[in-house]
């Protein structure tokens, strides 16, 4: 047997053994209010002009363009805070807006240009910041 056969085994086999993964990001959470939600075209978001490309086949069918997609926007209050948000998908329904209402406490946490909101079921949907302003102390 070669004598570097045996370290080049061991380096693989702990290579395979998982190591101790964090739970996630630790993130600070705080809590707001969503006061406005609505939707607003982008073209930006969603790969619009993706929908117009010719299909692969010969003899299929040319997909239709279906407009400028829709994004959903969010207005979060907190007693220092005002965040206009944005979504970076195209909105179709989603579970975030099924679990969202205008008046609702909302839990939040702001990273830089982005707002990871918790959802009830522990999931987090990702948003962009717009606009962040801070209200003045009385």
């Amino acid at each position: 047997m070669r004598p570097y056969r045996l370290p080049i085994a061991l380096a693989i086999a702990m290579s395979l053994v998982p190591a101790a993964a964090p739970a996630g990001p630790k993130r600070q959470w705080q809590t707001g209010t969503l006061v406005d939600a609505g939707r607003k075209h982008d073209i930006a978001i969603g790969g619009a002009a993706s929908q117009t490309r010719r299909p692969a086949n010969p003899g299929g069918t040319v997909p239709t363009f279906n407009g400028i997609p829709e994004v959903g926007t969010y207005v979060i209050e907190t007693v220092e805070l005002r965040l206009e948000l944005e979504a970076m998908v195209p909105a179709k329904g989603s579970e975030f807006e099924r679990q969202v209402s205008i008046g609702q406490p909302i839990t939040f946490a702001l990273e830089k240009n982005r707002v990871y909101v918790k959802l009830a079921d522990g999931r987090e949907h990702l948003l962009r910041v717009v606009r962040k302003l801070t209200k003045p102390k009385d």
